[in-house]
C-alpha cells in the first residue's frame, strides 16, 4: 500500500513537471506557427500586390506603347495625304500647261513648279519605326512590310518625277528662249533693209521705198498699240508672211526681196524648231500626268489601308 502511494506521489510529481515543460513549449510552438502563418501571408498579399503592380506598369507601357504606334501612324497619314495634296496640284498644272501648249505652241507659257517640304519630312522617318507601328496596331508583319515599301515607293516616285519633269520643261523654255532670240535677229535684219531702203540716197525705186515706209509703220504702230508683247507668232502670222506675199507679188526681183527672203526662211525654220520643242513639251506633261495619276490612285490605297488599321485595332 504504501508503495502504491509512492508511485503516485511521484507520477503527480512527473506530472507537474512535464506539464511545466510542455505547455510552455507548446505555447512557444503555437507562436511560432502563428507568426509563421501570419508571414506567409503577408508574403502571399506582397506577391500578389507585386505581381498586381507588374500587370499595372506592363498594361500602362502597353498602352503608351499603343498610343505611340497610333499617333506615328496618324502622322504618316496626314504626311502622306499632304502629299497627295501637293502632288496633285502639280499634276493639274501638267494638264493645263500641256493644253495651253497646244493652242499657243509658239508662246512661252509659266508652268508652276511647286515645292513639298513634307516628301523630306517623311523621307526622314525611319521604315522601321513605321514598320513597328504596323506591327503593334495590326500582326499580318509580311503584308504591313508590303504596304510600307509600296508607300515609300509612291513617295519616292512623287519626288523625282516631278524633279524631272520641272528640269525637263525649264530646258524646254530655255531652248525656247534661245531660239527666239534668233528669231528676232533675223526680223531685225529684215527691218534694216527696209530702213536702209529709207535711208538710201538715192531712192531710184519709190514703189519699194514706199512699201518699206508703210511695213516699218505698221511694226511701229502694232508694238505700240499691242496690250501685251507681240510674241513669235504675231511675227510670223502678222507680219513676216504679209510681208513676203506682197514682196512676192510686187518686188519678186529685187535683190533685197531675196535678202528678205533668206532671212525669213531661216526664220521659219526656228519656228518650226520651237513648235517641235512645244509639242514634244506637251506630250511629256501628258504623260507625266498620266503616269503620276497612276502612282495617286496606288499611293490612296497605301493611306487607305493605314487608316482602315488605325479604324480596327
Amino acid at each position: 500500500m504504501a508503495y502504491l502511494l509512492s508511485i503516485s506521489l511521484n507520477w503527480e510529481f512527473a506530472w507537474d513537471v512535464v506539464k511545466s515543460f510542455l505547455v510552455p513549449l507548446a505555447g512557444s510552438a503555437f507562436g511560432v506557427w502563428a507568426t509563421f502563418e501570419i508571414f506567409s501571408r503577408q508574403l502571399a498579399v506582397n506577391h500578389q500586390n507585386q505581381l498586381a503592380e507588374l500587370a499595372r506598369t506592363f498594361q500602362e507601357e502597353n498602352q503608351k506603347q499603343d498610343n505611340q504606334a497610333a499617333a506615328r501612324l496618324s502622322n504618316f497619314v496626314w504626311l502622306l495625304e499632304d502629299i497627295m495634296k501637293f502632288a496633285s496640284t502639280q499634276n493639274n498644272d501638267y494638264l493645263e500647261v500641256a493644253k495651253k501648249i497646244d493652242d499657243a505652241p509658239l508662246t512661252l507659257h509659266r508652268l508652276t513648279t511647286r515645292a513639298s517640304g513634307t516628301i523630306s519630312r517623311i523621307l526622314t522617318l525611319k521604315q522601321d519605326d513605321i514598320f513597328a507601328s504596323f506591327i503593334r496596331k495590326a500582326l499580318d508583319t509580311e503584308n504591313n512590310r508590303i504596304h510600307v515599301a509600296k508607300a515609300y515607293n509612291k513617295v519616292d516616285y512623287i519626288k523625282i518625277s516631278t524633279k524631272s519633269n520641272k528640269l525637263k520643261y525649264n530646258e524646254h523654255i530655255k531652248t525656247s528662249l534661245s531660239i527666239a532670240a534668233e528669231y528676232r535677229q533675223h526680223i531685225e535684219n529684215i527691218r534694216e533693209v527696209f530702213l536702209e531702203a529709207l535711208n538710201a540716197k538715192e531712192q531710184s525705186d519709190n514703189d519699194f521705198t514706199s512699201f518699206a515706209q508703210h511695213t516699218l509703220s505698221f511694226y511701229r504702230l502694232s508694238f505700240e498699240e499691242a496690250a501685251a508683247p507681240l510674241g513669235i507668232d504675231w511675227h510670223q502670222d502678222e507680219f513676216l508672211a504679209p510681208v513676203l506675199t506682197d514682196l512676192g507679188r510686187n518686188f519678186k526681183n529685187d535683190p533685197r526681196t531675196q535678202i528678205i527672203g533668206m532671212q525669213a526662211s531661216r526664220a521659219s525654220k526656228l519656228v518650226g524648231r520651237i513648235r517641235y520643242s512645244s509639242e514634244t513639251t506637251s506630250k511629256d506633261l501628258k504623260e507625266a500626268n498620266e503616269l503620276l495619276s497612276k502612282a495617286l490612285e496606288e499611293l490612296k490605297i497605301e493611306i487607305d489601308y493605314v487608316k482602315s488599321v488605325l479604324m480596327t485595332t
